[in-house]
């Protein structure tokens, strides 16, 4: 039995040497072999009484079978992969991140892989299937369920609850990937813009960062433009412009602003 690396959602049936009967299961679309049925009784016509051994891999060669077997088993594999190209446990994790694949745990990341791996929105995807994975949501600290389509979708996607803890629940370390002036910059139109409603007429509640108060304030959004120093929630303005939200963002401008000395 072969899954094979589409992502299409076939029910079939597949010839288990093991307990010799037909079982069901779910068919990518390509790349299957010859052990795949699409009814049971099928399968139970072409395969029923067989024996022999299982391959234990494709590049494995099959053991001799007994001289007096009645019927040769057919060769196939039996170890299936739910998502070739999806993620896969402790291999999600980069290995230059800190991540160890003995213990698949790692203790500190960049913030440039935390907002890729952790940060990111739940992508679905272009595919059709229907897999429950778990994705991890920075703003209330756990990771949460969602329908995965079976490819593509982005990096903060885990097979197990477990396995997403364990990659998020690090120490984030300023990314060195951004150049300060950059950093600088960005901080300056998330943070240090007077607010500004837009020229639409709507009236949002929103808030911005206050510079001078160290503080968020709310104002009346209008709906359209306005600048980058609006946020939909008071949480989310502390957490992106004040050191006690502890943002990544706060504490790489604040670390670039910092004259270096002699000893540096």
């Amino acid at each position: 039995m072969k899954v094979g690396s589409c992502r299409a959602a076939f029910p079939k049936f597949f010839y288990n040497v093991t307990n010799q009967s037909c079982q069901k299961f779910t068919y990518g679309g390509c790349e299957s072999n010859g052990n795949i049925f699409d009814t049971k009784e099928q399968c139970e016509a072409k395969c029923s009484g067989v024996t022999g051994s299982v391959l234990p891999d494709e590049s494995t060669p099959a053991p001799p079978l007994p001289v007096k077997a009645a019927r040769m088993a057919p060769a196939f594999n039996t170890k299936v992969s739910q998502d070739p190209e999806g993620p896969a446990e402790s291999e999600l994790a980069a290995t230059d991140s800190g991540l160890t694949k003995e213990t698949g745990k790692e203790t500190e990341m960049s913030a440039d892989d935390f907002a890729d791996r952790c940060g990111a929105e739940p992508e679905v995807g272009p595919c059709r299937a229907a897999f429950q994975h778990w994705y991890y949501n920075r703003e209330t600290g756990s990771c949460q369920s969602f329908i995965y389509g079976g490819c593509r979708g982005n990096k903060n996607n885990y097979m197990t609850k477990e396995s997403c803890m364990t990659t998020c629940t690090v120490t984030v370390l300023p990314s060195s990937k951004k150049a300060a002036d950059d950093v600088s910059q960005e901080y300056k139109d998330q943070c240090i813009a007077t607010p500004d409603p837009g020229p639409c007429r709507a009236a949002f509640p929103m808030y911005y960062y206050d510079p001078k108060a160290n503080s968020c304030q709310s104002f009346m959004y209008g709906g359209c433009r306005g600048n980058q120093n609006r946020y939909d929630s008071m949480d989310k303005c502390l957490k992106h412009c004040t050191s006690d939200g502890q943002d990544s963002l706060h504490e790489t401008c604040l670390q670039s602003s910092r004259p270096r000395s002699h000893s540096d």
